[in-house]
């Protein structure tokens, strides 16, 4: 399972199953589904500016101050912005899919050990 998060040229450490790193996560995502549903500029322009400030938000509380701006870039570019949040949630999704793996197989074994020493010994 990959804990490094590669984009545009630098490394960013996540690891999902720490909890320090999926406390950030999930308040990271509440705060952006509240701030998007909220969202209302006087104009498309002030949207798209507000779509960008938010993901730079996600990004700070996930990754840490000021990795918003370094991911995303300087410029308020909905297409940036967007890319680079999709990269990352593709890269966390990549995460919990293994960690998902690896508990299966740890249960798998120590589930099928258990029921042998249940039928062995009557316990």
């Amino acid at each position: 399972m990959e804990h490094t998060w590669y984009y545009g040229g630098k490394t960013y450490p996540f690891d999902i199953s720490e909890s320090e790193s999926m406390a950030r996560m999930c308040s990271g995502l509440n705060t952006l589904r509240e701030e998007i549903g909220a969202l209302g500029g006087d104009s498309a322009s002030d949207n798209l500016r507000g779509q960008c400030l938010i993901i730079r938000r996600f990004f700070d509380t996930v990754l840490g101050e000021g990795t918003g701006e370094a991911v995303c870039g300087e410029a308020f570019s909905a297409d940036a912005h967007t890319t680079a949040y999709m990269e990352f949630i593709l890269f966390v999704s990549a995460q919990v899919s293994a960690f998902r793996e690896k508990v299966a197989a740890v249960e798998e074994k120590y589930m099928n050990r258990a029921a042998e020493l249940t039928q062995a010994y009557g316990v």
